[in-house]
């Protein structure tokens, strides 16, 4: 008979002393000491909590198994209920699940606690840095930590007793702790969760003009951070113009086309990514204020041979400030998963399929038939942008789209059956002769829907890279 705990108490567990008294704080069911006690790894235990409902859990817990003469419990504000005899017989504490400060603020309460016989296992769920500032000024210090990292959670278990001995922790101490000397798997992912993080909070505050020293000290921060993972690799434009290049292969672009590197080094290593729809003058000053060194657009930046690069230019901006960029255009128009995907799925088309014979073009089933005026409605609402539209007469389920600039395929529209032809930009002539309905949505609109499906791959795959998504503000209509 045994109890299965999760990540971060097996963790707690792990750091428990053998043959002592546990004393846990803010319990859960009173698994953790329970688990001990069933194991013979502790000799009793007692379980504690401000509240009578958790108290209530623990106490069936212990009835369940047959614990009552090993394991108490004790309505408690953390450890303020104890008499001496208790903290005395006590050899190991147990905090996990609260807070950094409210961990920090019960230590401090324990004058007790101050005895190097003494052992804390402490799970703080925030403020982690904090904590860990504050142990060590209080004069504990942290002998072990056990990084647990769970769906994108960040958890660490610290081993804490007192020295006596006040220090000051620099701050690259108190955001990773011990972790990278803990020897586990997950030490990399929980380091470069943490500089993640960092540089996230850089890039937030980076435009105010009065918090750009501090921006730039997050950064640097978050880069040392991610230098401790053991094995420490940086993530290059390179790396980055590899995962596009598998979802939409550069070579698969149409010869008149100009995707791929435009600016930089494929070995450059990436503090940060901007994706935008185009690289624009305001696209580059966001790059540089958020300290972003690579950009990647949908259309090229560089699209016909260039007669002068200027010190005024946009290429001479990017190089200027090593700021690399990746374009891609057609390949990634017609890719699985690309442009024309994304937006028949923003569109909730069923049945989509991509066209053999004109592999820019999607075609797929409306959730329900519509008349014109609601199918041009419906697409107003889903893509947030204004539409111009023709009505043939004809209900529209079957519908056929391309995005961006489509006008040349709406014949083809009408041979594949469809009721209704969507595009960003439509010739005037289209729009009389094509006996379906026409809905013309903006050239943006219809392509901008992919920029939140390239910040989800580089995510997924490279967690600790800051991804921003530049977006125009709306444009204005009468």
């Amino acid at each position: 008979m045994s109890i299965i705990l999760d990540a971060r108490l097996k963790a707690a567990a792990s750091l428990v002393r053998e043959d002592g008294y546990l004393c846990d704080v803010g319990t859960d069911h009173a698994y953790l000491p329970c688990a001990l006690a069933l194991s013979g790894k502790i000799k009793g235990g007692m379980a504690m909590d401000v509240n009578t409902g958790p108290l209530e859990n623990a106490n069936h817990t212990i009835a369940e198994y047959q614990l009552s003469d090993v394991i108490c419990t004790r309505l408690s504000d953390g450890l303020d209920a104890l008499e001496d005899a208790e903290t005395e017989k006590i050899t190991d504490v147990s905090i996990c699940g609260m807070g950094g400060e409210l961990i920090d603020t019960l230590i401090s309460r324990a004058e007790w606690l101050k005895n190097a016989e003494k052992s804390l296992i402490l799970q703080p769920m925030t403020n982690i840095p904090l904590l860990r500032r504050n142990l060590y000024a209080a004069g504990f210090a942290i002998d072990k930590e056990i990084p647990v990292v769970d769906k994108n959670h960040l958890y660490t278990v610290m081993q804490v007793h007192y020295t006596g001995k006040i220090q000051v922790i620099d701050e690259l101490f108190a955001q990773a702790g011990k972790i990278p000397q803990s020897g586990c798997e997950q030490a990399s992912d929980y380091l470069r969760i943490v500089s993640g993080r960092l540089k996230k909070a850089a890039m937030g505050i980076a435009k105010s003009e009065n918090q750009k020293e501090e921006a730039e000290r997050l950064s640097a921060l978050a880069d040392s951070v991610l230098c401790l993972c053991p094995e420490y690799v940086p993530v290059t434009v390179g790396d980055i113009y590899a995962l596009i290049e598998e979802w939409a292969p550069f070579e698969s672009q149409c010869e008149w086309d100009n995707s791929g590197l435009q600016t930089g080094s494929m070995g450059a290593p990436v503090k940060g990514i901007v994706v935008a729809l185009d690289c624009t003058q305001d696209v580059i000053d966001y790059a540089i204020e958020t300290r972003a060194n690579l950009i990647i657009t949908h259309h090229p930046m560089i699209f016909r041979p260039l007669k002068q690069v200027t010190d005024t230019s946009l290429t001479a901006k990017l190089i200027k400030n090593n700021i690399s960029i990746i374009c891609a255009h057609t390949n990634l128009d017609m890719a699985a998963g690309g442009v024309n995907d994304c937006l028949a799925s923003c569109l909730e088309l069923e049945d989509v399929t991509a066209v053999a014979s004109e592999p820019f073009l999607r075609v797929g089933n409306l959730p329900k038939i519509m008349t014109a005026d609601e199918f041009a409605t419906y697409v107003k609402q889903k893509l947030h942008t204004v539409v111009c539209y023709t009505d043939k007469g004809k209900m529209v389920e079957r519908v056929a789209l391309c995005s961006g600039a489509g006008s040349d395929f709406c014949m083809d529209a009408v041979q594949l059956m469809a009721d209704a032809y969507l595009t960003g930009e439509i010739k005037h002539n289209y729009f009389v002769d094509t006996p379906i309905t026409l809905v013309a949505a903006g050239h943006y609109e219809t392509e901008r829907v992919v920029l939140p499906k390239i910040k989800e791959k580089i995510l997924k795959k490279f967690a600790s890279v800051p991804v921003q998504v530049f977006e125009l503000p709306e444009m204005k209509s009468l």
